[in-house]
């Protein structure tokens, strides 16, 4: 059957791979160049979306720069952003983006920051890059295709079969420090708890064996978090996703239900919990026990 003009062609992923690796190579100079400018790492309010959040002139200029690239190359496909105003698309192909997660981190010129290029088709991700410019680290996948470290494929390790003391989750420190009702969460699971910038740092270091879990949750709205609450977004693991997938990792909310990514909302309204597959299923009893 002749494909209709108005069909959008699939993709072919193979080829997709080094254009956005280059991409993010390019995005990750950019990134270590501003953080080396004082001006560029003055923290902001964030006036596109309102959601209470900050973000640097970096944040803006690697946003615009990353979708002018995306752009040369996929010029039918749709783009959402943490940049930019945040609404769904109806284009079969959307790019899910986060130019900078770990701001705060970046601007006190802190390494643990990552930039996060994620393909949507359908609600489901399909393609994803990650920089951690750092770490001189660019990660892709795509669906049924494996892992790239730097350009050249690679196989995590295998996962811990079940949690011990040596266990290593990733938290985010803020949360550990402000809520007590994580803490005592954080109790109940064995193994180390490290603290760690960045929810797609986090995530991808689990896709590569460095953590053998990732947690955080959801906070909709306290006196901590404020009126806006306490949320991570679509564009903060849309990437992550496709590697931990790859990977043979596992990624779902608190309630191990898998994540959509192109709505309306974007925000993830319980929390994340990204683990290897025997990990993820001992972390997931013991958190809705």
């Amino acid at each position: 059957m002749n494909e209709s003009p108005e069909e959008t062609p699939i993709l072919d992923l193979a080829k997709v791979r080094p254009i956005l690796e280059e991409i993010a190579k390019q995005a990750a100079s950019r990134a270590l160049i501003y953080q080396r400018d004082p001006e560029e790492r003055v923290e902001k309010h964030m006036p596109v979306n309102d959601d209470g959040g900050m973000a640097t002139s970096a944040d803006y200029k690697l946003n615009q720069y990353i979708i002018d690239q995306l752009r040369s190359h996929f010029s039918d496909h749709a783009f959402k952003s943490e940049e930019i105003p945040w609404e769904g698309s109806d284009e079969e192909y959307t790019w899910i983006i986060d130019p900078l997660d770990g701001t705060s981190e970046w601007s006190k010129g802190l390494d643990e920051y990552a930039i996060s290029i994620g393909l949507v088709r359908e609600g489901k991700p399909v393609f994803g890059v990650v920089a951690v410019p750092a770490r001189d680290l660019i990660v892709s996948a795509y669906k049924n295709g494996g892992i790239f470290l730097n350009g050249e494929s690679c196989s995590p390790p295998e996962g811990k079969p079940e949690m011990d003391k040596e266990t290593r989750i990733a938290i985010s420190s803020s949360e550990k420090r402000k809520y007590t009702d994580f803490r005592k969460l954080l109790d109940l699971l064995p193994g180390k708890k490290e603290d760690m910038g960045s929810t797609t740092l986090k995530a991808l270091l689990v896709a590569l064996g460095e953590f053998d879990g990732y947690l955080t949750r959801t906070v909709a709205k306290d006196s901590e978090a404020g009126e806006k609450g306490r949320y991570t977004k679509e564009w903060d693991i849309c990437a992550a996703d496709i590697i931990l997938s790859e990977a043979g990792r596992v990624l779902t909310d608190l309630g191990g239900k898998e994540f959509r990514y192109n709505k309306e909302d974007p925000r993830n309204h319980n929390g994340i919990l990204a683990a290897t597959t025997e990990i993820h299923r001992q972390m997931l009893s013991i958190i809705n026990t």
